[in-house]
């Protein structure tokens, strides 16, 4: 019996930014992939990089109330 499904290659990160269609469609940005719709009214660059790994984890705790010294003796033992 038959099936009805749509199969893919899995492509590695470098073979899915090499690919034809991401290729052919103008995908591939200075930052990596580009969004697959484009609205004529909107820039085809992504406006913000996305943030490093815990960039943001100190300021997030100090809102949640944790003092500076905690969240350095938590990145000391390696619990954030």
């Amino acid at each position: 019996m038959g099936m009805d499904a749509c199969c893919e290659p899995v492509y590695t990160v470098a073979e899915a930014l090499a690919s034809a269609p991401v290729q052919a469609l103008g995908m591939l940005g200075g930052a990596g992939l580009l969004p697959p719709l484009r609205l004529s009214a909107q820039d085809a660059r992504p406006s913000d990089v996305a943030p490093t790994l815990g960039q943001h984890t100190a300021p997030l705790l100090a809102e949640l109330g944790y003092a500076a010294a905690t969240v350095e003796e938590l990145r000391k033992h390696g619990v954030v």
